[in-house]
């Protein structure tokens, strides 16, 4: 993963930004049942920056941390929550060199109850009777956002929500961009001239809604879900950035490994 991470920096200098998101174990470890094994998911962030020179290595443990006491993660799933993924955005603006949005002054609301991928596993009555809620935030600018599974040219795609308030799904966290698909791409009236693409698993799905007050353009990709030869995406659609955003356990998924090692 890290090779393939590498080669498009070389290729792309000074356009390529990795983010690593720990899971929230080394956010919480207090939390933990006595002697549970865990990973040093700082160690391998290390390992990762490491192999990375020619990368813009964004690291957001110290940003989460900053916040531990707020709703970063959810309790009866994997993924972190909208809150967790604007503090990861703040980190990014800086290096990105813009603005971010400010939360506050945006039209919020809940979706709830959301019992996630823990609850599904165990079904364990301690989650259902605290159930999480997934909040979102709506963009400041106009958006538009299509998707397709099949087909990284998009001729043949559909009509998606990048924040889908009404979502009738058990899983509210398909309320980001619709959930997983091959290809996104967003259209927003931000007042700017730039694009990015993201590459990433379901982590980012909270994450890129953020990126619509200060992108014209974003695409998202998802190595997992369609093929697509990346530096060729790249020039085709004359991207400006590319991101690289994944939760920590997924480089190690042997099919995400491979999906991402053929999009080099």
């Amino acid at each position: 993963n890290l090779a393939a991470v590498q080669s498009l920096g070389e290729r792309y200098p000074g356009k390529v930004s990795f983010m690593l998101v720990p899971s929230a174990s080394v956010l919480y470890p207090e939390d933990l049942p006595l002697a549970a094994p865990q990973m040093d998911e700082e160690g391998r962030i290390d390992e990762a920056q490491a192999a990375l020179p020619a990368v813009q290595f964004l690291r957001v443990t110290d940003a989460l941390r900053a916040h531990k006491d707020e709703y970063l993660y959810y309790r009866t799933d994997h993924h972190w929550t909208t809150l967790g993924a604007y503090y990861a955005y703040r980190t990014f603006a800086n290096v990105a060199g813009f603005t971010p949005v400010d939360k506050n002054t945006l039209q919020t609301g809940k979706l709830s109850p959301f019992l996630g991928l823990f609850y599904k596993d165990t079904k364990s009555t301690a989650l259902s009777n605290d159930p999480d809620y997934v909040e979102y935030f709506i963009p400041p600018v106009n958006t538009t956002a299509i998707a397709s599974d099949t087909d990284a040219a998009m001729s043949n795609s559909y009509s998606i929500k990048v924040i889908n308030t009404e979502t009738t799904s058990s899983n509210k966290y398909l309320a980001f961009v619709g959930g997983d698909h091959g290809v996104v791409k967003i259209t927003t009236d931000a007042q700017s001239d730039k694009s990015i693409v993201v590459i990433k698993e379901s982590y980012a799905n909270a994450f890129v809604p953020w990126l619509c007050a200060n992108y014209k353009t974003i695409y998202v990709l998802d190595p997992r879900q369609l093929t697509v030869k990346l530096a060729d995406f790249v020039k085709t659609n004359s991207i400006d950035e590319v991101l690289f955003l994944n939760y920590m356990f997924i480089p190690s998924n042997p099919k995400f490994m491979n999906a991402l090692e053929n999009m080099a």
